[in-house]
């Protein structure tokens, strides 16, 4: 409400975003770190004849759709939210759909250099206790977050015009969403091609350096 009473309509999709991109990221980085490096099968794979970057691909697949998931639950109630609300647009859903599909590929790309950073340094330290200190982290974090939403989401919606102005200034993405997301078709194509680049060149790191780091 007080975004479009302010005429921030793009920034209710943008914080949308960011709050899925996180989600996904969060909630799959482990996933993506055991399912790339450390699947049984990689030893197998790797001694056929089969290029490495197919082998990777094959893995990142099935974390897409973890991912598309992830930012799906966020995404998509506040886009039925927003129809109800404020407007429905057949063409603005269009659009917001193709946004939730960039926050897909732009969290699979963070997720797999976290996965690669973090698979890096399980190699040198006990896994488990790695993995308790991450779970421990992550759920401090989520539970205090969870018990203050109330003022964090009273501070957002009274600091709409800051935000609106960082956003546009240093996180420039998320300002071609929250406008491509309201229909205007280069603003949403701006931000689907910063995704599919940032993918592009995590995916062309990773599978030049696939099969040295799968068999640490």
């Amino acid at each position: 409400g007080p975004y479009h009473q302010a005429g921030l309509d793009w920034l209710y999709f943008a914080m949308t975003g960011l709050i899925g991109l996180a989600m996904a990221v969060l909630g799959s980085v482990f996933s993506t770190q055991s399912q790339l490096y450390e699947a049984k099968d990689n030893g197998l794979l790797l001694s056929l004849p089969i290029p490495p970057r197919l082998i990777l691909l094959s893995r990142m697949v099935p974390l897409l759709a973890l991912n598309l998931v992830f930012s799906a639950l966020v995404m998509v109630p506040a886009f039925i939210v927003y129809a109800n609300l404020i407007t429905f647009s057949a063409l603005g859903f269009c659009f917001q759909l193709l946004s939730l599909l960039g926050v897909v590929l732009l969290s699979q790309a963070i997720a797999c250099l976290l996965g690669w950073l973090l698979h890096l340094l399980l190699s040198k330290m006990n896994k488990s206790a790695v993995s308790i200190l991450y779970t421990i982290v992550f759920l401090g974090a989520y539970f205090s977050i969870y018990s203050q939403a109330q003022q964090i989401l009273a501070a957002i919606a009274s600091g709409g015009t800051a935000i609106a102005a960082a956003l546009q200034s240093w996180v420039w993405p998320l300002y071609a969403m929250g406008r491509g997301s309201l229909g205007a078709f280069g603003y949403c194509l701006g931000f689907l091609v910063v995704c599919a680049v940032t993918f592009a060149l995590v995916y062309w790191v990773l599978s030049r350096t696939f099969l040295t780091t799968a068999t640490i």
